[in-house]
């Protein structure tokens, strides 16, 4: 448990030059862990700071105040969210936090920023909407879950931008992995459907269902978005199954930085030596949040190497 005083030395140490960006992020999620009013406002204030010019620090700051859901961050997420001069991937990150802790006050601007010119933003905005929307019609908070998918939630401890279908609510909760892989490559769909499919076979963590889920993201010609998330959403699955397509999205140096940095920190997920081999190859990629992501990712996979020490 991360104590008051330790939030300000927390804070203080992003300033430090000897810190390096996985070191950062250590200190962006226990800043998250701390949870309190007060880490809301340091991470705030960093994410304000001009002296922080890492797009993946600033990124995941934004995505780590989505994921507290603490109604003090939204002032500084539009303001982000609407800066033209702010970079693709720390705007899309703010409209989606926006959308996770509710902010129906930011309405109005997430639906003037779905006629953004740049495609991740307005995506991004409308998907917030659409959350926003579903949320509206749960009365506001998500309702009870029931048998597996109250399970699967002690699994994925995250708010995502778009809910998996649930039990007994929707009829694709009982889909077959096939029928839901079929209405994610479907890019003819709504996104947001596609996402509720997407999550729900992540729920279902198996195999089958990791492959599913990369054949789409190699697939897709549609959203740099929806490839992003895949890889997103594989990361949270940790399937070695995985690995072959993630380092082809990662070698695809004309694909968007947002899906090879994704994928990048996915393979970091996977945690085996193979992985790490992979990482290491692009180390000194030409883009920078790709090459920074290999180093965080990196880290995560010794993070992991220990803790399959710790429990073989």
């Amino acid at each position: 448990m991360v104590q008051s005083s330790d939030v300000e030395e927390l804070f203080t140490r992003l300033w430090c030059e000897s810190v390096c960006v996985a070191e950062k992020m250590n200190v962006i999620f226990s800043l998250k862990e701390a949870g309190s009013d007060r880490a809301v406002t340091l991470l705030c204030a960093a994410l304000m700071d001009p002296r922080e010019r890492s797009v993946l620090v600033r990124h995941e700051i934004a995505y780590v105040l989505g994921q507290m859901q603490n109604p003090k961050a939204r002032e500084t997420l539009v303001d982000r969210l609407v800066d033209a001069n702010e970079d693709t991937i720390v705007r899309h990150e703010c409209g989606e936090a926006l959308g996770a802790i509710v902010a129906l006050e930011a309405w109005d601007t997430l639906l003037a920023q779905t006629r953004d010119p740049v495609p991740e933003v307005r995506e991004t905005c409308s998907l917030a909407l659409e959350r926003l929307r579903w949320m509206q019609r749960q009365n506001g908070q998500q309702k009870h879950l029931t048998g597996t998918s109250r399970d699967k939630a002690l699994v994925f401890r995250t708010v995502d931008p778009a809910p998996p279908f649930e039990v007994d609510v929707d009829p694709e909760a009982s889909w077959s992995d096939e029928a839901l892989g079929e209405l994610l490559r479907d890019e003819n769909v709504s996104l947001f459907r596609r996402y509720r499919a997407m999550f729900t076979l992540r729920d279902r963590n198996t195999d089958k269902t990791a492959l599913i889920v990369s054949d789409a993201l190699l697939q897709d010609r549609s959203s740099a978005l929806f490839r992003h998330e895949a890889a997103y959403v594989l990361g949270q699955m940790c399937r070695p199954c995985t690995l072959a397509a993630l380092e082809k999205a990662l070698a695809k140096h004309q694909e968007h930085p947002m899906v090879r940095h994704e994928a990048a920190e996915a393979i970091g997920a996977v945690g085996t030596q193979e992985a790490c081999t992979v990482l290491e190859q692009y180390c000194n990629d030409a883009d920078v949040i790709v090459r920074e992501s290999c180093l965080v990712a990196l880290d995560i996979a010794a993070d992991y190497a220990i803790l399959n020490d710790l429990n073989p």
